[in-house]
């Protein structure tokens, strides 16, 4: 275990997606952006649980969730970047990911949740080379 920064994520889920419909005509994607939702983005699905690693992914910190109910089904979402390419990045964060408290407040607007900034010990697994 280490202390990191987190999201805790509490509250009654009331979905408002704001995103274009493209897993089914009648769902509506959730956007997970900082400064521009225009231009290219990644298009996913899964259930709440996965939506909810796609907002940790985009902010690049874990999601710890406490909210009244687990929601089911599943949800679609469009991740934007800041800046776009198409190479990768070994960095951690990634630059391309940034405006973390904008993807926060947008996300809030469509989940209705309430997600707060805390440093929390979180358990982690640590990889390393085996040597020959």
């Amino acid at each position: 275990e280490e202390e990191r920064d987190v999201w805790i994520v509490t509250g009654t889920f009331k979905p408002s997606p704001t995103g274009i419909s493209w897993r089914r005509p009648e769902d509506k994607a959730f956007k997970l952006y900082g400064k521009s939702d225009q231009g290219n983005h990644l298009f996913n699905a899964g259930n709440f649980t996965e939506l909810l690693k796609a907002f940790g992914s985009r902010t690049c910190r874990p999601v710890i969730n406490r909210t009244d109910e687990q929601p089911t089904g599943f949800f679609g979402w469009q991740e934007y970047r800041d800046e776009w390419s198409k190479s990768f990045s070994a960095l951690f964060p990634d630059p391309r990911y940034e405006n973390f408290d904008l993807v926060r407040e947008h996300f809030v607007e469509q989940t209705g949740l309430t997600i707060e900034s805390r440093r929390e010990p979180v358990r982690l697994l640590q990889v390393v080379p085996i040597k020959k």
